[in-house]
């Protein structure tokens, strides 16, 4: 899809996360949607911060036939109020693109940063040589830029045949020369994309010495975001570990596209209303599984497409007039839900059960540096049917939270607003589930609560419950 043109079609080692999940298993227990007696236990809370953080989304700042050339305050503007402070869009030969420099810098100066993207393998599409492509980046958006990537889906054997060998000698220079430049050395240096969901898996190696994140493209197809047309998404992360080790992997695009009308697209469509409950989702179950950075695909449709059947127009969190869609409007609130600027940890002791769901019941555990918890509960509920293309309307369910004592509780719907929607003190409550995010903010008493010390907010390696 992706590409930087549509195309057909985390970070541990697989001990290492199977040892993690074991030991979290209690967790999942304690989240878990049978009959059993929940017990309270207390749970470690990761940092609000390193959520909002692990959020981007994909931009074409210099597709100079779109709505991001032809409108660029507009889609500026909307990238603010998004909220989302990563961006991953395109390096350029030197020389070339000054209109862009001027673009990516303004971006800086809001305090946003960029994972920029090598030339293509084969120097198409105008590409250039690694070092034209670095001396690019060095003279103009060295600021700007926080993360280097290798080559973007060039796994196509119809187009190299000796693609495997090319783009591994093609990753290990570009590494090279980035580690070796006094100015690109502080950048992260991420690995290739594949365009097929499991990555490169066997086929390109390992490659983890020429990276320092691996990379995925793991779209759901239109299906619940735990999901991938591999299987569940731990099938794409044990594949892309195949050529990042035990470093963390990326996922660089995923998301869906609106495109309902399409046929034979090779890549199921959802609507607006379903891909508004599943991009939140998709953010947060990747965070829950301890990829440290996830960037949608992508920030606003390309072009306008009335009849709604290509997909490349499609895949925006904006309609191309610069209108929101209920992904937009619920990824917004989201952060603006956990927005914070510090970092925080800590435990709070409770049990959250639901004896009507039918399906997994997730769960992440947040801090805020204000001391505040953010308990973040969905459903692994689907909500499009991909066969008849039409929305599912899922029966109301609910968890019931207990806690060790008697605390201030704050409950959010991100997909509506961002002011709470019931407000109570109570051990035990009973939360109405969405089949979005339902967020639950737990403030203990001041006695059980101090405030967490200052700490730098660390990558989410570690898996959720």
């Amino acid at each position: 899809m992706a590409g930087h043109r549509l195309k057909p079609g985390g970070g541990r080692s697989r001990a290492a996360r199977a040892a993690q999940l074991a030991a979290l298993g209690c967790l999942w227990l304690v989240a878990g949607c049978g009959t059993e007696k929940p017990t309270i236990t207390p749970t470690s809370a990761r940092s609000a911060g390193s959520f909002t953080e692990s959020v981007g989304v994909n931009t074409h700042l210099g597709y100079n036939d779109t709505v991001y050339w032809r409108n660029w305050p507009m889609v500026r503007d909307r990238l603010v109020e998004l909220g989302v402070r990563h961006v991953r869009d395109t390096s350029y030969r030197e020389g070339t693109k000054l209109d862009v420099v001027q673009r990516y810098n303004e971006l800086a100066d809001l305090g946003v940063r960029g994972n920029l993207l090598a030339g293509d393998l084969l120097r198409r599409y105008g590409a250039g040589s690694i070092d034209e492509h670095l001396a690019w980046v060095k003279r103009n958006v060295a600021g700007f830029t926080e993360s280097l990537e290798g080559p973007n889906e060039n796994d196509y054997p119809a187009v190299d045949a000796d693609w495997a060998a090319n783009l591994r000698s093609y990753q290990c220079e570009w590494a090279r020369k980035i580690r070796g430049d006094e100015v690109l050395s502080t950048k992260t240096v991420i690995g290739p994309s594949s365009h097929i969901e499991r990555g490169f898996d066997p086929v390109l190696g390992d490659l983890s010495a020429c990276l320092d994140r691996g990379n995925l493209h793991p779209y759901p197809g239109a299906q619940s975001p735990d999901r991938t047309n591999q299987g569940d998404l731990s099938v794409s992360l044990d594949g892309a570990q195949s050529t990042s080790g035990d470093k963390p992997v990326w996922v660089t695009e995923s998301g869906y596209h609106n495109a309902v009308n399409c046929s034979g697209c090779g890549h199921d469509p959802a609507s607006e209303a379903a891909a508004g409950v599943y991009l939140p989702r998709m953010f947060m179950e990747n965070f829950r599984r301890g990829i440290p950075r996830t960037y949608s695909y992508e920030l606003i449709d390309l072009w306008p497409d009335p009849e709604r059947d290509e997909p490349e127009k499609n895949f925006g969190l904006l309609r191309n007039d610069g209108s929101r869609k209920p992904g937009f409007v619920a990824l917004r609130n989201l952060l603006t839900i956990l927005a914070d600027r510090g970092s925080a940890s800590g435990k709070l002791a409770y049990s959250l059960q639901c004896s009507d769901c039918p399906e997994s019941l997730r769960q992440v555990l947040l801090r805020k540096s204000t001391g505040a918890y953010y308990l973040v509960v969905w459903p692994e509920s689907s909500v499009w049917n991909r066969t008849t293309r039409t929305n599912i309307a899922n029966d109301p369910r609910s968890a019931d939270l207990k806690l060790s004592s008697p605390s201030r509780l704050e409950t959010f719907d991100p997909s509506q607003s961002t002011t709470p929607i019931d407000t109570t003190t109570a051990a035990s409550y009973r939360i109405a589930l969405t089949d979005g995010l339902s967020i639950v903010k737990i403030t203990p008493p001041t006695s059980q609560n101090p405030a967490p010390p200052p700490n730098p907010q660390p990558e989410p390696t570690a898996p959720g419950p």
